[in-house]
């Protein structure tokens, strides 16, 4: 089983992956900066978003400073509004 299949369950190569994951960067014009880059920030989002702890995130993504980790987390502004009601 692929993690992400194609529309016949085949495994979805990381050519085909750019498209659909670059697709919406590109229809706002924004810079893209790559399927793997694009997984990592979504990644590292999700788990902040997750209240995993920063230092558990930075060990899972293999990074080395705190700097490097909080690059990759962006929390959602429905996360936000949540903390702020919390």
């Amino acid at each position: 089983m692929s993690v992400f299949p194609d529309a016949r369950g085949r495994p979805l190569v990381l050519s085909s992956a750019t498209g659909v994951l670059a697709g919406p960067y590109r229809d706002e014009k924004l810079e893209v900066a790559g399927p793997r880059r694009i997984l990592r920030h979504t990644f590292g989002s999700r788990l902040a978003m997750a209240t995993v702890a920063p230092q558990a995130i930075a060990a899972l993504m293999g990074h080395t400073t705190m700097a490097v980790t909080q690059r990759y987390m962006h929390p959602s502004p429905e996360f936000l509004r949540d903390a702020m009601t919390a």
